[in-house]
């Protein structure tokens, strides 16, 4: 990859990472589907979980706005992220600001579930044959689980860190676990394993944990509703923000970057033509 001299002109400079954790049907693949139904932008969807309700349930609202594939293997990860890297520049060459587009993995925990139990039916001594034995000496897993989060996923991460337009990654939460125990701590974190777990979090410009009270989500940096895993790059959110990707991108870009919109009628024309 070659340096970056003239930063003005770099593609990434509109766009926010983010990783999103939170329980189960709190609401985070809600969040991502109002970008479309609040803001008008478009999203490129990699599901591993399903989580389509909302769109199968309203189809129209997201006609044109929205594109998803459900991979089941690496190889279809692989080709699915290739394709959405071609979607995403479509639509830039259109005239739709990389601000308005995001890519997001829904979830990531399932994402690396899906991977791990790919990977188990290998023959470690045959790789191209697959082993239909349903039990496996220790060292054969833990060779495949460590293969997986350190070459597998770091792919995947490596493709989202070079996607030139918003990124999203969605996971599930666990109790952090202390390092070489048994002992659960009260802190939330997202339920990544192994080397996939520093990866993400390193990658991301901004960690939010989905939370509800009282009827009420937000998300939550740190310290509120329980100890969590948070953390913003740009410094200029607060502890608890609205469950608003959108506020959270402006936020965090400026009104200078948050103002660079094209007229909608013109963004729906086009967005047509590329996601038909």
């Amino acid at each position: 990859m070659p340096f970056i001299r003239n930063f003005e002109d770099d593609p990434l400079k509109e766009r926010v990472y983010s990783l999103i954790y939170g329980p189960p049907k709190i609401g985070k693949t809600y969040a991502v589907l109002d970008l479309i139904k609040k803001h008008g932008d478009y999203v490129v969807m990699l599901s591993f979980d399903r989580g389509d309700f909302a769109v199968r349930q309203d189809p129209e609202t997201y006609k044109g706005k929205m594109v998803r594939a459900n991979p089941a293997t690496l190889g279809e990860i692989r080709d699915d992220l290739k394709e959405a890297g071609f979607i995403v520049n479509k639509l830039a060459k259109k005239g739709i600001p990389r601000s308005s587009i995001w890519l997001v993995m829904d979830t990531m925990t399932h994402a690396q579930t899906i991977l791990l139990a790919e990977a188990r039916k290998i023959n470690i001594k045959n790789p191209h044959t697959r082993d239909g034995r349903t039990e496996y000496v220790r060292d054969a897993t833990t060779q495949v689980d460590y293969m997986v989060n350190l070459g597998h996923m770091n792919e995947i991460a490596d493709a989202l860190a070079s996607m030139k337009c918003n990124v999203i990654v969605i996971t599930l939460e666990k109790n952090e676990i202390l390092h070489g125990r048994r002992d659960k701590t009260s802190n939330m974190i997202p339920a990544l394993s192994g080397q996939a777990y520093t990866r993400f979090l390193g990658d991301a410009d901004v960690i939010l944990r989905m939370v509800e009270e009282k009827g009420e989500r937000y998300f939550s940096l740190s310290g509120q509703s329980g100890s969590c895993v948070g953390g913003d790059r740009s410094g200029k959110l607060d502890i608890r923000e609205p469950a608003d990707i959108k506020h959270i991108q402006q936020k965090m870009l400026g009104a200078k970057q948050a103002k660079k919109t094209e007229p909608k009628a013109q963004q729906n024309d086009e967005a047509s033509q590329v996601t038909a």
